[in-house]
């Protein structure tokens, strides 16, 4: 009754304010945001009794269980939440690309015409009423009216230009439909084509350094490059004498004249990389060109260079900026490049731009003219809301609805300036959309396109922040970043309860090919739930940012009801549909559904618990199609594997020459290290799993053979081969019986037997016959048709 009393109270309030979004936890009244649960909880804890802490505990499960089917997390609801919050007769203005700043703003007709005029609208507001809060909610309405809004500079929001929990700033179009769409652009039209032959030729301003992305009619062009080759060794260097080897045969051709081996020295010293490429593979004019790019592939990662120059003699680039040395002699890496930006490789649907002279060149596809609608993203980010963490005055409660944001140059800084390998892109430091220290703010129904990096990022010490039905594409690098890149954060720094929900994340790693379509850093409590992910050169979703057993500050995350498929594309390694890093206290990892993972080499795996994974929930999973294992615990301790469907895997074939490992097991555990955590081996639970497979081994396992499998729990699981059913071999040596694997503890109440998919051949496993023998062990069917964004 207490409790009751307490959320009566709460409901209160939040129907005032509306835009603490509620994560589901309430019978059929009243709702309460999920921070207010964990407050009462605490104070319950630090008072109650045992009767009472349990009693409460009991409480909130049936709340929580009702919840779910009661209140749907839907677009409509969401607009209730916004619209509550705007109750109290909010002001509206309106936002137009033919308006003027120098009008009212009060009507279509009287419209501004920039952002930076409505925040300045905001901040007169504020100043003008006592305390210097707003009064009531402040709605932007963007009008449609075929305009395309082309920022001048990044959108900066401050506090001082945001609302305070109770009122919101909105900035909107609420009268979007198919054909009315509002675009909020970072880049530059280009209009003065002029025709040299086949070619189209735009001067760009001198305020262009470097262009790296070109988009006709909405669709992204390729910089001219060579296509992916292969080279045949690499080092570091270069010596002058290396680079004078063979000069004299070619003392009399000016293309190779001393000037220009003084100036690839200069350029590429001091100790850059070099690579030696093959016989033939590339033309002797390339001595000319000084504006190239260089993309070469590690192994979960792709960094981007700057060549300092090409000798034929020798067949050796200069970089000029190194590659981690750990690549240099990795099989896995394909030993594989793409040298970028060369007239030389010009051809239809291609271009090139030379940063000195700032000309771009474009080789026009069939049909297009020079009416063509041409844009070359110039502002890295579009729009940043941050707070003042240092006065401790976050931005709160900016909403974002109904608008399309484009057009964001990529970020080179930390290529350029040293070297851009880390994993999923971590080097990057800006992002399309940017919040950092923000509470509160939604961003709804928006459409994030054609941009250099991620499409957004709720960087550091941003809570309680909602990210619903959007949909992110043609991105640079990944999709969503939550959180950033510390193992443990403060509490004033940390990352935690925001909700990405109901999203399209697709077409990603155009530029920085080791982009996520979500990475979760050092963040908690977060959801990403109901998000269609696809498309992506490396990990659908990363969640965890330490490696081995260190604390980190990356708890109770959920990554529930997700559609996660076509990751890798068959162009990096060593990938999942759900990766994970570090320990991570109550993660759960619920209701997904991957497919069609396709590395390059090895590691092409569904779920992923990478190093140090730990305490985390794996149920109610389905993964197929899998190049390597459907699940992979390289290592870590206390895992579940609950109910999970691992569906044929090796169903790609694997490249030559890239490292092995390709089609490892059906399931896997790859490393037991003795001493390396407080449990000496990794260890996890797996029970009520089917493993439906057709060829490679059952399970496979590290090198430690005395370790293998000693303190993991397996149980009332179901294994069937398709080809050879029965004839299953197992651990440790992959070579021993069922019976034999039984007597050493394991899977004492297991089957070896057909599962009885209904509809297996079509890729459907959510529905088994009533006869099935997993349903006599327990195995609840996973039901599919609730995966994926809702309507």
């Amino acid at each position: 009754t207490a409790l009751r009393r307490t959320f009566s109270r709460k409901r209160s309030r939040l129907e005032q304010g509306g835009l603490l979004v509620p994560i589901r936890c309430g019978l059929k009244e009243p709702r309460i945001e999920f921070a207010t649960c964990v407050r009462i909880m605490a104070v319950v804890c630090r008072r109650g009794t045992v009767a009472s802490i349990a009693a409460t505990l009991v409480y909130f499960g049936l709340m929580c269980a009702a919840a779910s089917a009661t209140y749907p997390f839907s677009h409509e609801y969401l607009k209730q939440a916004e619209g509550r919050a705007g109750a109290l007769d909010p002001l509206e203005y309106y936002v137009s690309a033919r308006g003027e700043d120098s009008k009212t703003g009060k009507s279509p007709q009287d419209a501004f015409a920039t952002i930076e005029r409505c925040l300045a609208e905001v901040r007169t507001l504020r100043n003008n009423s006592s305390g210097g809060k707003l009064n009531t909610s402040v709605y932007f309405n963007f009008v449609a009216d075929g305009g395309m809004f082309v920022l001048n500079k990044t959108v900066q929001i401050t506090d001082k230009e945001s609302g305070d929990g109770v009122n919101v700033v909105a900035f909107r179009n609420p009268g979007a439909t198919a054909d009315k769409q509002v675009t909020i652009s970072g880049g530059h039209v280009i209009s003065n084509w002029v025709k040299h032959g086949a070619k189209w030729m735009a001067q760009l301003p001198d305020t262009m350094q470097s262009v790296y992305q070109l988009f006709i009619n909405g669709q992204r062009r390729e910089l001219a490059n060579t296509g992916v080759l292969q080279y045949e060794r690499m080092g570091d260097g270069p010596s002058l004498h290396d680079m004078k080897h063979k000069e004299d045969q070619y003392e009399e051709d000016q293309a190779y004249e001393n000037r220009h081996l003084r100036r690839y020295a200069t350029a590429a010293a001091p100790d850059p990389k070099y690579f030696v490429y093959q016989e033939g593979q590339l033309p002797d004019d390339l001595v000319t060109e000084t504006n190239m790019y260089a993309v070469v592939y590690e192994i979960w990662t792709a960094s981007v260079h700057e060549v300092g120059g090409v000798y034929p003699p020798n067949r050796t680039i200069w970089l000029k900026t190194p590659v981690t040395e750990r690549w240099e002699s990795s099989a896995a890496t394909g030993h594989r490049f793409i040298l970028q930006n060369s007239k030389l490789f010009l051809k239809p649907g291609t271009f090139t731009f030379d940063r000195y002279t700032k000309m771009l060149v474009y080789m026009p596809m069939e049909g297009e003219t020079s009416t063509m609608e041409a844009i070359v993203p110039r502002l890295k980010e579009l729009v940043t809301v941050v707070g003042d963490a240092s006065m401790g005055t976050p931005v709160n409660s900016v909403v974002f609805q109904d608008l399309t944001f484009a057009h964001a140059a990529a970020d080179f800084d930390a290529c350029f300036a040293g070297e851009c390998s880390d994993q999923s892109a971590n080097f990057l430091q800006t992002a399309a959309l940017r919040f950092e220290h923000a509470r509160n703010c939604i961003v709804l129904n928006v459409e994030i396109a054609h941009v250099g990096g991620y499409g957004v990022w709720l960087d550091q010490a941003c809570q309680n922040n909602t990210l619903a039905y959007l949909h992110v594409h043609d991105v640079g690098a990944g999709g969503v970043r939550i959180g950033r890149a510390d193992q443990v954060v403060t509490a004033e720094l940390q990352t935690n309860f925001n909700t990405l929900t109901d999203s399209v994340l697709e077409d990603g790693g155009h530029i920085f090919k080791e982009g996520c379509g979500v990475l979760l850093q050092a963040a908690a409590h977060n959801t990403i739930m109901h998000n269609h992910i696809h498309h992506f050169r490396y990990t659908g979703v990363s969640i965890g940012w330490s490696w081995g057993y260190n604390p980190t500050s990356s708890p109770g995350n959920t990554v529930s009801y997700n559609h996660i498929h076509h990751i890798g594309m068959g162009e990096l390694s060593d990938m999942g549909c759900v990766y994970s890093l570090g320990i991570q206290i109550g993660a759960q990892v619920v209701h997904n559904l991957c497919h069609d993972v396709w590395s390059y080499g090895y590691g092409g795996w569904g779920y992923y618990t990478d190093e140090g994974s730990s305490n985390m929930t794996y149920a109610y999973n389905i993964a197929y199609h899998t190049k390597a294992a459907s699940l992979h615990q390289h290592y870590g301790e206390n895992n579940q594997f609950i109910n999970n469907i691992f569906a044929l895997p090796h169903n790609i074939p694997c490249p030559d020459k890239t490292g092995g490992g390709c089609t490892d097991s059906a399931i896997k555990s790859s490393r037991h290290p003795a001493g390396s955590g407080p449990g000496a081996m990794t260890s996890f639970n797996f029970e009520r799993n089917i493993i439906y497979f057709s060829n490679g081994t059952l399970m496979q396992g590290g090198t430690e053979k005395d370790l293998l499998y000693s303190n993991q729990t397996f149980d009332h699981n179901i294994y069937w081969n398709t080809e050879t059913h029965t004839d299953i071999k197992f651990p440790p040596s992959s070579r021993d019986t069922f019976e034999q694997w039984q007597a050493a503890g394991k899977d004492k109440n297991s089957l070896i037997a057909d599962p009885l998919f209904l509809k297996a051949d079509s890729f459907d496993f959510s529905q088994l016959s009533k006869d099935s023998p997993a349903l006599k062990l327990g195995f609840e069917p996973i039901d599919t048709s609730n995966i994926g964004p809702r309507n």
